[in-house]
């Protein structure tokens, strides 16, 4: 009779942990925060000091600093390919001289260009074939450039430069280089002078036009504005953005102490644009045929003062989905946006309380992961997740 005593209880503690279990998973199911697990990365062979540059389906350029040369931190760096899927590694150019050498790249075809910056404030322009491995340098001029970014549309490079031409006046250039000739023209340019003026903190492309942020600054008051270029730099359009709420924060605990931001970044993304600003703070506008309208976004991209939050940016054709990534958060949630619902979707990615995830992607939504340890750097570790293996968790 114990005997049959017992084994009812069994039954009935199973049962009752085999209801929980059911309810729990359900609850997984339906939920709109999913989780990654570790194991479902790839370890990929990558030296542990890589600085990644270009990622794509089969490819990775990084660059290693071969040492310090002299207090001005120049440093020679080497840029290597990495084919992840047939395990290779080539060493393509050393960069003897360079003081930076900038992630801005573009792509075109079986060609990859990228602007460097050498110590005597010369200007490069590599263009590297990834099929050869091959590279040649196209352009060369001087100019006191603080910061370089590069596009591609069609047969066309866009070359964005902020130069700083003295302690007052700051010039913000956008150059056209034609591929079949490797000319040079200047199509769009702004002064900023004592605090007033127009200048451009970013630009973007599609595969037809120009998106520069455009800010009017007059007696302290900024004005901002996105301006549709053609290929010649004619303004063909502007959208007045009202940003004040956005870029101004009022200190909780002192009304009268106002900190302001400043727009880093704009992206150019199927019908929306995205604003990325220095204390890694997003916002989203969606382009309709009368004008722009603000999108709502979770108030993790943009409450906090510093968010630190990045977007993801990629080069090639647009994807159906946005990554925003903190680094720095210890519970490590990925936001994904979906385009076609104007939705989005949390994941969170498996963490180490020791670790950094340093996130990168690529334009079919794959994920390159850099687990950086904050104590040890032979600890470090990167890895390679293809959106299909995530993709049913941001798919609602």
């Amino acid at each position: 009779m114990k005997i049959k005593k017992i084994l009812l209880v069994l039954i009935l503690v199973l049962l009752i942990l085999s209801f929980c279990s059911c309810l729990k998973n359900k609850e997984q199911s339906t939920a709109s925060n999913f989780s990654v697990a570790q194991n479902n990365f790839e370890v990929l062979n990558i030296p542990l000091n890589a600085e990644i540059i270009f990622f794509d389906n089969s490819n990775i350029l990084y660059l290693l600093s071969d040492q310090e040369i002299n207090n001005d931190q120049q440093t020679e760096k080497t840029l290597f390919k990495y084919n992840f899927k047939e395990h290779k590694k080539y060493e393509l150019t050393k960069f003897n001289n360079a003081i930076t050498a900038t992630e801005s790249i573009a792509c075109h075809g079986k060609n990859i260009y990228l602007p460097y910056k050498t110590s005597s404030n010369r200007n490069v322009l590599l263009e590297i074939n990834m099929e050869s491995n091959s590279f040649k340098t196209i352009k060369q001029w001087d100019a006191a450039t603080v910061f370089s970014y590069i596009y591609s549309i069609d047969n066309v490079l866009i070359l964005f430069s902020i130069d700083a031409i003295d302690s007052e006046v700051t010039e913000y250039n956008i150059d056209q280089i034609n591929l079949s000739d490797y000319n040079k023209k200047n199509i769009v340019s702004k002064r900023f002078s004592n605090k007033e003026g127009e200048f451009i903190p970013a630009i973007d492309v599609d595969d037809k036009y120009i998106y520069a942020l455009l800010v009017k600054q007059v007696n302290e008051k900024q004005n901002y504005h996105i301006i549709k270029y053609d290929l010649e730099g004619n303004a063909l359009r502007s959208h007045k953005l009202d940003l004040k709420k956005f870029i101004e924060q009022v200190n909780p605990s002192n009304k009268n102490d106002v900190e302001k931001d400043i727009i880093f970044n704009i992206y150019k993304e199927n019908n929306y644009f995205i604003l990325t600003t220095l204390n890694g703070r997003i916002s989203i506008f969606q382009q309709n045929k009368d004008g722009i309208d603000s999108i709502e976004v979770p108030k993790d991209l943009y409450e906090d003062f510093p968010s630190g939050y990045n977007f993801l940016n990629h080069l090639g054709k647009d994807n159906q989905f946005a990554y925003f990534v903190n680094p720095n958060k210890s519970k490590n949630t990925m936001y994904v946006f979906d385009y076609t619902t104007g939705e989005f979707t949390s994941i969170n990615f498996s963490k180490d309380k020791n670790n950094i995830n340093v996130y990168y992607r690529n334009e079919t939504g794959d994920i390159l992961l850099k687990k950086m340890n904050l104590y040890s750097i032979n600890k470090q570790q990167y890895f390679y997740l293809k959106e299909d293996e995530f993709r049913d968790l941001i798919v609602k």
